[in-house]
């Protein structure tokens, strides 16, 4: 996914050299795929910090990602508005740590690690602001995102001395808060592939302002660096064309 993804931007800068400066239409219509790596930060009341310096040392961020169509209205040649229907994937994991066994056998698994996938419906909305970059057609986007919990998916890893690998899955839709909101930071670029294709590369940070957790004593906050690739398709030709 890392090697499609260098090489979709290169092409793009290619298509974007040779090709034309076309005007689109108010509406356009498209897809995307955002690959990002996630985390959570977390806010502990002082009774629990030592839960909050644990879990800091024995968990890492993961890669995720969001997919989904988007529409977006050009306000004028400066701003336009967007937002979309997404499902996203994000969470975080835990490092490789040692099992200890009371009573030590070598049929018993030596090392586990587990990965926690939250499933979100996402609904963005933000605004761009257009400018120019020498010639380069590029944007800077921030917005809000409400978010629908969907269940969250658990990802148990085993592994024993002879090297075999054990996996075990489970879900959890209760829990967690069932609605949360995000901010949206965004900086890229609007590439013309065709006349009526538009191509955006756009490198995206996204943080959750709302606790994914319902305890007020452990609050947790989701947040998301990624690529966001989308497609744009104007749904008429501009007459003047």
């Amino acid at each position: 996914m890392k090697n499609f993804t260098i090489i979709l931007f290169f092409l793009s800068i290619s298509a974007f050299c040779q090709g034309q400066d076309i005007k689109f239409k108010k509406w356009l219509i498209g897809v995307s795929y955002e690959a990002n790596i996630s985390s959570r930060q977390l806010k502990y009341s002082a009774s629990n910090e030592w839960v909050k310096h644990i879990r800091n040392n024995s968990e890492l961020p993961r890669y995720g990602f969001s997919t989904g169509g988007n529409f977006r209205y050009n306000l004028d040649q400066t701003f336009s508005i967007e937002t979309g229907l997404l499902f996203a994937n994000r969470g975080f994991a835990t490092k490789k740590h040692q099992l200890n066994w009371a009573t030590p056998n070598f049929d018993f698994p030596i090392t586990s690690e587990t990965a926690f996938a939250f499933y979100y419906i996402e609904v963005p909305l933000k605004i761009n602001f257009n400018f120019a970059l020498r010639k380069l057609r590029m944007y800077a986007s921030t917005g809000v995102s409400m978010n629908y919990f969907v269940n969250r998916n658990t990802t148990l890893l085993v592994y024993n001395n002879n090297g075999d690998k054990q996996k075990t899955k489970s879900q959890q839709k209760y829990g967690y808060t069932k609605d949360t909101y995000s901010i949206l930071l965004g900086f890229g670029m609007n590439i013309t592939i065709s006349k009526r294709v538009l191509l955006n590369i756009e490198p995206i940070y996204i943080q959750n302002f709302t606790s994914i957790t319902a305890d007020n004593k452990a609050k947790e906050y989701l947040y998301s660096f990624g690529l966001n690739t989308k497609f744009f398709l104007n749904l008429k030709r501009n007459p003047n064309k």
